[in-house]
Order: structure tokens, then sequence, then C-alpha cells
């Protein structure tokens, strides 16, 4: 289920973590493929589901703790148990300069 909230992150590209710089190249490739979900598997390439297909967005395979450090900071806090749990989570939210 998507967060009804919407989190924004504030300030531009300069001022994000740089745990945060392959989450915002994933969503860049997401934007340009007009792509509806971005999908972060450990084990797997991060996929984003566009037009009824998955298309990688990296090509290196995830590991639980890439995928940790890189949406830390976007979680809702509803979600940590859950996600600190390993469960798998589903939310919305956008980045600045990448929407």
């Amino acid at each position: 289920m998507a967060d009804d909230s919407n989190r924004r992150r504030q300030g531009d590209a300069g001022t994000r973590p740089a745990a945060e710089a392959p989450l915002v190249e994933w969503l860049a490739a997401l934007r340009q493929l007009d792509g509806s979900d971005l999908l972060l598997v450990s084990g797997c390439r991060p996929m984003i589901r566009a037009r009824t297909a998955l298309h990688p967005a990296a090509p290196d395979v995830l590991t639980a703790e890439a995928i940790a450090t890189s949406t830390a900071s976007v979680v809702p806090e509803r979600l940590q148990a859950a996600w600190t749990a390993g469960e798998s989570i589903d939310f919305a939210f956008s980045v600045v300069d990448v929407g």
C-alpha cells in the first residue's frame, strides 16, 4: 500500500547525503522510463516496472546493506519496524529535482 503522505525530501542534489546517491540514480532512471515502481530486492538488480515490463535500473546486484543505506532516510517511521525485520514494505515518496 502506498504511503498517502507522499513524503518529500528537501534540498537540492548537492545537499543530499552521499548514501542516497544510488536511490536518486534509480529514481531518475524510473522517471526516464516513465515507470510506476522501483523494486529493490537483495540479491537482484534494482528493477523498474514500466509499461507492464521490468527494466534494470542499474547493472549491479543489490545487497541488503546497499538497500538499507540508500533508502534509510525515506522509509516512513510507521514502516521502520517491519523494514528492519526484513519484511517487504511499500510506500510512496518524492525527491526534489527527480519527482
